[in-house]
């Protein structure tokens, strides 16, 4: 989701999306009005409702509301209190007096805003969490995810003010980093940088040879096999088949389409041709 505004949302993570009226299209689609807010308030809204049930419209109250940051809602006579930017609920950015609270040594925990010791930063269960060491330099561990699974990733703080803005949560981007092996438990990832995907590219080669060796290995049907791979996988790779039938013949065709040859392309193509059947040309 996005964050909405008058004019529609205005960061879904596809530019296409930018400015679409969520709100209009969703009460049209179901024919009854539609209103939106942002998810502290409208789960304080409902709490009051469930607490206070017909004594609504003449009761107050206040909620606080934890997920992956700390956020709340202010609700008077039954309605939410927006205040003049429309952020009168936030409570995860107030400061918390932390004495008597850290343990000797323990770091003062920062929050993804950039403040130290306000309620997020303490109470929140985001996948971030933003420490400082023993010199009080910050650094910030880290879950990567990406759709096989997860690892833990450590932003040092050698790297922290230069990564800190693209420190954040629940967003699409291309990370790079060493591998820090761990004994006896999974390995964690030291990133060394963080790139947006808009701005992100992959080097992948301009001219690949894809070797098929005629009469063994791969599956029965293989030029509508690759007809079907070049479809789904189109990018700016050219191609270049290389027909071989040992101890007889050796054919090179240049076939028109382009493709993408990125690791998913690269493991289809050696269910269809065997394994080490691809030899980047150029580029």
């Amino acid at each position: 989701m996005g964050v909405l505004a008058t004019g529609g949302a205005t960061n879904f993570g596809h530019p296409g999306w930018h400015r679409f009226d969520i709100r209009g299209a969703l009460e049209e689609r179901i024919g009854i009005p539609v209103l939106y807010n942002n998810d502290g308030n409208a789960a304080a809204l409902y709490a009051h409702h469930v607490r206070h049930a017909e004594n609504s419209p003449e009761r107050s109250s206040v909620a606080a509301i934890v997920g992956t940051g700390f956020g709340g809602g202010v609700i008077q006579d039954g309605r939410i209190v927006k205040g003049a930017a429309g952020f009168a609920g936030e409570l995860g950015h107030m400061p918390i007096p932390l004495t008597g609270i850290l343990q000797p040594n323990q770091p003062v925990p920062s929050c993804n805003c950039g403040l130290d010791a306000d309620a997020e930063s303490i109470a929140s269960l985001t996948g971030i969490q933003r420490k400082r060491n023993r010199e009080q330099k910050p650094w910030a561990a880290l879950q990567i995810e990406d759709r096989t699974g997860s690892v833990d990733g450590m932003v040092f703080a050698a790297s922290y003010d230069r990564l800190v803005t693209q420190i954040v949560e629940d967003k699409a981007v291309l990370v790079k980093g060493l591998v820090l092996p761990e004994e006896n438990a999974p390995p964690k990832i030291s990133v060394q940088e963080i790139q947006p995907l808009e701005t992100a590219r992959l080097n992948l080669p301009s001219l690949i040879s894809i070797r098929v060796w005629l009469g063994r290995n791969g599956v029965a049907d293989r030029p509508a096999a690759l007809r079907e791979l070049f479809h789904i996988k189109p990018g700016e790779s050219q191609v270049r088949l290389r027909l071989e039938k040992p101890r007889d013949f050796s054919v090179i065709l240049d076939v028109p389409a382009k493709v993408r040859p990125d690791r998913e392309f690269k493991a289809a193509l050696e269910k269809i041709c065997g394994p080490d059947c691809v030899e980047v040309l150029a580029g």
